[in-house]
C-alpha cells in the first residue's frame, strides 16, 4: 500500500462504495443515518482511486484503519490550503465564517487538528460549528454567538449542500473542540434548500472546460462559460467553479495559471455585467491570492472575465 501518497476522502452516508472500500463513519458509534464516511485512496491525474478494504495491511480493523488515517491526514497537510474569513451583517450582529474552498480535498481538512485549531484562533472560538456540505468546501463559525447567527450559518451549509456545485457530502453541522470533531447537530438540513434552488434555473455554469494552448507556447489556459440574470447568484457560483478548476489543474505542469470565464450574452444582462465585471474579477483574484493558489511551477492562478466574444 502506498502510505506515502494515501489521502482521506469524505463521502455521503449512502455512498455505494461503503461495503468494499476502507472507510469509517466521521463520528464512530453515532447512529445518525446521514453521518458521512471517511474513506481513503489516491488522487490520480484523472480520478480518485479508493483503497479496497481487502487491501488494508493487517486486515480491515479499527486499529489498522487508524494507522492509514494518520498517514492520510499527514499527506493532506502537504497540499496547499488556507482559511479566509468572510463577515456578514445579520440584524445588527456580525457573523464571521471561516471558509476553505481552495482544494479538491478542502472538506477533508476537518480531520486535520492543526488546521482546525487555526480556525479556532481566527474565529476566537473555544467551540466551533463546522460544515462539510460538498466536495471542496469546509466552513466554520464559533458556537459562542447568538442563535440567529448559528441559524444563518446552518442555512449557508444547507444551501451549499443542495446547490450541487460539486458532489454533496453532508448537510449536518459538526461540533469541534480542540481541533477535533466531537459531536453533531441536525434539524437544519433543509433550511437553505429553497435559497439554493431559487433562481438556479436561470443560472448556467458549463460542466465542461476548454483547455487551450497559449499562443507560441506549450502552456495552456482554462476557459469555461457561464450566464444568468441573477448576478449575485451567478458571481457566487462562478467563484465556486473557479476554485474547483484551479484545484483540479494546478498540478498539471502545462497549466500556465490563467482561467478565463466568458459570460453568455443571451443569458446575462450586458450593461449590469459590464459594470460589475472589474470588481468581480478583482474579488476573484483576491480570493485566489488569499488562498495561495499556485500552479505546479509556482505561478499565481489568475482569472480574466469576458462578456460574449470580447
Amino acid at each position: 500500500m502506498e502510505t506515502e501518497t494515501i489521502l482521506p476522502a469524505l463521502k455521503p452516508h449512502d455512498w455505494k462504495g461503503r461495503e468494499s472500500v476502507a472507510c469509517r463513519p466521521l463520528l464512530a458509534g453515532e447512529g445518525e443515518a446521514r453521518m458521512p464516511l471517511v474513506a481513503f485512496g489516491y488522487d490520480r491525474p484523472h480520478t480518485f482511486e479508493f483503497l479496497p478494504a481487502k487491501d488494508l495491511p493487517g486486515g480491515n480493523t479499527p486499529e489498522n484503519l487508524a494507522q492509514v488515517e494518520a498517514a492520510a491526514v499527514n499527506n493532506l497537510r502537504k497540499r496547499p490550503g488556507a482559511w479566509h474569513v468572510e463577515r456578514v451583517e445579520v440584524g445588527g450582529d456580525t457573523l464571521a465564517i471561516a471558509i476553505c474552498t481552495d482544494d479538491f480535498l478542502a472538506a477533508e481538512r476537518v480531520l486535520d487538528k492543526a488546521f482546525m485549531m487555526e480556525a479556532h484562533r481566527l474565529l476566537e472560538g473555544e467551540t466551533l460549528v463546522a460544515g462539510i456540505p460538498r466536495r471542496g468546501a469546509l466552513l466554520a463559525t464559533k458556537m459562542e454567538q447568538p442563535r440567529e447567527l448559528i441559524g444563518r450559518f446552518a442555512g449557508a451549509v444547507s444551501a451549499q449542500f443542495h446547490r450541487g456545485d460539486s458532489p454533496p457530502i453532508s448537510p449536518l453541522l459538526f461540533a469541534v473542540q480542540g481541533g477535533v470533531v466531537v459531536g453533531y447537530g441536525k434539524g437544519a438540513e433543509d433550511s437553505g434548500k429553497a435559497a439554493a434552488q431559487e433562481g438556479e434555473a436561470d443560472i448556467f455554469i458549463s460542466d465542461r472546460v476548454m483547455v487551450v494552448k497559449e499562443a507560441n507556447s506549450d502552456r495552456t489556459f482554462i476557459e469555461f462559460v457561464a450566464g444568468g440574470k441573477d448576478l449575485e447568484g451567478l458571481a457566487r457560483r462562478v467563484q465556486d467553479a473557479i476554485l474547483q478548476v484551479a484545484a483540479h489543474y494546478r498540478e498539471d505542469e502545462k497549466f500556465g495559471g490563467q482561467i478565463h470565464v466568458r459570460f453568455v450574452p443571451d443569458l446575462t444582462p450586458e450593461a449590469e455585467m459590464r459594470r460589475a465585471m472589474p470588481s468581480i474579477e478583482a474579488h476573484y483574484n483576491g480570493v485566489l491570492r488569499e488562498a495561495g493558489v499556485k500552479t505546479a511551477g509556482g505561478e499565481p492562478v489568475e482569472v480574466q472575465l469576458r462578456y460574449g466574444m470580447d
